[in-house]
């Protein structure tokens, strides 16, 4: 019936004008609606393109290296507006510097001055007869003169009769057992006794003991001049700090001392930075490690020259084989960072991509809190102001190898 009704009123002239006028409208509006595209503010509700699209390692967004591509009928470029790269959050990093075998301190060299064979020294009532020496003038003159080794070596290993080691005819001492010998002299007994003459005698014996003797034979004796070898007894190390300040905590240095034969430790060990004392240790001689004893001391921050040179001073009067260690200790637990809306009026769409030691990091961008996963591109146009905006990383400890925010330019 409606069909009919149509028909009646199509059949009038004024029918067709307005028929035709309806039909024109309807198709206006079907062609506007197909050519509208309604633009987009950096904070509008819509995406331009939402993540998801696979980008290489390292790279971000649409085209990661930037510039020259064309969509339609559009040109586009890429440009980086934050990037951050290999940064270790919320974990101790350690960067090493290895000084290995390193003689350190004074130790003592030996010179043999004589050496007798079959030496018998006899005291009696009659004779007497000792072991005597004169120490030459040039040897007690040198500055590293530390004095005089006396090493008799007892015939069997047996004293017979007690001894009596003189010095310029003053007694010095008298010995009685080898675990005593050898016996050791220093420089200022001998210089205090006005002369240079060591003498080996037994106990002497009274004229009218003419009946009793003392004698004593060795199979050799020897005497040594000791030497205080210093060459070593300071040393220097240059270093240079390249770790960031921002993130460096402290130096720690890493002392591994072996003790030689006859050092019982008893000297310490002092280290001084940039001329801050930093270390006074004994070393434990008493060790069954192969590496001794580990001593270690932490620089402070205060007193380091960063990106500068730095040295390290080792003192010690005992005689000691080390290496030494410095470790560069940084912590970084800057989560919070800011980057920046360039050219707002061109901005066609924001990308962020990340590589990074787990499947999904959690971030906010502004006051939007978020994931975004591995080696995937992310749009994030639309959590975004222009401006300035905020990223805060909340996973730590975090290692991120790339991370990476770049925006998509329209070229007019």
């Amino acid at each position: 019936m409606m069909f009919q009704y149509i028909s009646k009123f199509m059949s009038s002239k004024k029918g067709n004008m307005i028929g035709f006028g309806i039909i024109a409208l309807a198709f206006l509006l079907l062609v506007g609606s197909v050519a509208t595209e309604p633009s987009s503010p950096i904070n509008s509700g819509g995406s331009s393109n939402n993540g998801g699209e696979n980008s290489g390692e390292g790279g971000g967004g649409s085209n990661a290296g930037g510039g020259g591509n064309t969509i339609g009928s559009s040109n586009f470029n890429n440009e980086v507006i934050f990037e951050l790269n290999s940064t270790i959050l919320g974990r101790e990093v350690i960067k090493t510097t290895d000084f290995p075998n390193m003689r350190i301190g004074s130790s003592v060299e030996y010179e043999e001055l004589t050496l007798a064979r079959n030496v018998r020294i006899e005291s009696s009532a009659f004779n007497q007869d000792s072991f005597s020496y004169t120490i030459p003038r040039n040897v007690i003159q040198r500055e590293d003169f530390q004095g005089i080794l006396i090493m008799p070596y007892p015939k069997d290993g047996i004293i017979t009769s007690n001894f009596g080691i003189y010095i310029n005819n003053t007694l010095f001492s008298v010995e009685e057992s080898v675990s005593r010998l050898p016996i050791k002299i220093l420089k200022n007994d001998i210089v205090n006794m006005g002369s240079s003459q060591i003498r080996i005698s037994t106990a002497p014996v009274s004229w009218n003991q003419f009946l009793t003797s003392n004698s004593q034979l060795f199979n050799e004796v020897s005497i040594l001049a000791m030497y205080q070898d210093s060459r070593f007894s300071k040393r220097q190390i240059d270093f240079v700090l390249d770790t960031d300040e921002d993130s460096l905590n402290f130096l720690r240095l890493k002392f591994s001392v072996v003790c030689p034969q006859g050092e019982d430790g008893s000297t310490p060990i002092e280290a001084y930075v940039n001329g801050f004392k930093v270390m006074s240790q004994n070393p434990t001689c008493v060790t069954r490690d192969s590496r001794g004893t580990i001593l270690s001391a932490e620089v402070p921050k205060s007193v380091l020259n960063l990106n500068s040179r730095n040295s390290i001073e080792i003192e010690t009067f005992g005689s000691y084989q080390t290496s030494l260690q410095i470790e560069e200790v940084s912590f970084n637990s800057q989560n919070e960072y800011a980057f920046y809306i360039n050219r707002a009026r061109n901005l066609e769409d924001v990308f962020i991509f990340g590589d990074f030691d787990r499947e999904f990091l959690d971030i906010q961008i502004n006051s939007q809190r978020f994931s975004i996963p591995r080696g995937e591109t992310t749009s994030i146009r639309t959590r975004l102001r222009s401006g300035r905006n905020e990223l805060i990383l909340h996973d730590t400890p975090l290692e991120i190898r790339s991370l990476v925010i770049e925006q998509l330019n329209r070229v007019d």
